[in-house]
């Protein structure tokens, strides 16, 4: 990864997070943002597109390295 260049994000949002991805601050900090809504929507953009970050909100999954290992896999 460049540091010279804005990477794309793929932000894990629950539902229940008060955390605003469409944020302008995620805007101006990144390419370009993708918003999953849980696990099996993430798994699905992250089979489907590259990214340089996957940011996730705590509360989506408490097995987080499990779920880690899923998308490594």
């Amino acid at each position: 990864m460049s540091i010279d260049k804005k990477w794309d994000l793929l932000f894990i949002k629950d539902e229940r997070s008060m955390f605003d991805a469409d944020t302008k601050m995620f805007l101006e900090l990144f390419n370009h943002v993708d918003i999953a809504l849980g696990k099996k929507e993430a798994l699905k953009l992250f089979d489907a597109k590259n990214y340089d970050i996957v940011l996730g909100d705590l509360s989506v999954e408490p097995e987080s390295v499990g779920f880690l290992k899923q998308i490594k896999d």
